[in-house]
């Protein structure tokens, strides 16, 4: 039968040509099929840290990569990472991470750059706004039984800054001196 031949006939002309329009529309559609979504996650990501860091969208401004998330999470799983149970987001306003940390029984802390810190005391349990940190906090230690204290130092002292759990004001627990030779690298 004519036209069935067991081979491709590169002698015929109109074959030739619509074969090479299907592949070239086809590598279009591709080609657009990948651009699309890269550009517009080229668009997201210069977009959006420079609108939440209050840069005026300039997607250059300074300190727009580096923008802080709006809000963090905390999350809890006891089958091995089966099921996960999220804490209610914490807003930051403003305000940075400094440091976090775990306590007992799952519990989350985190100190900000407001001065203040925040503490969740597991699974089903609201965030705990903390009144302002003493000067000096590098981190927390979160008790069992739900006192918080805050660890603080200034040249070779260590505070242990204490808040008790309905307390509204730190008060000293344990003041360490550590002897640091100054000058020294033995």
């Amino acid at each position: 039968m004519s036209g069935m031949g067991s081979g491709f006939q590169t002698g015929n002309s109109t074959m030739v040509a619509a074969f090479r329009a299907a592949l070239i529309h086809q590598g279009i559609f591709i080609a657009v099929i990948f651009a699309l979504p890269i550009v517009g996650w080229i668009s997201f990501r210069e977009w959006l840290p420079a609108t939440r860091a209050g840069n005026s969208g300039k997607a250059g401004s300074a300190g727009s990569a580096l923008a802080e998330p709006a809000a963090r999470l905390a999350a809890w799983t006891g089958d091995g990472g089966a099921h996960w149970t999220l804490a209610p987001p914490l807003s930051l306003s403003d305000a940075q991470v400094r440091s976090s940390g775990l306590g007992a029984g799952g519990a989350v802390w985190l100190t900000l750059s407001s001065g203040r810190a925040e503490t969740i005391s597991g699974s089903g349990w609201s965030w705990r706004a903390l009144p302002a940190l003493p000067v000096g906090t590098a981190g927390l230690t979160l008790g069992s039984s739900g006192q918080v204290d805050a660890l603080a130092t200034h040249s070779t002292k260590l505070t242990d800054w204490r808040l008790d759990v309905r307390a509204t004001a730190w008060h000293v627990d344990q003041i360490i001196n550590v002897p640091i030779q100054f000058g020294s690298s033995s």
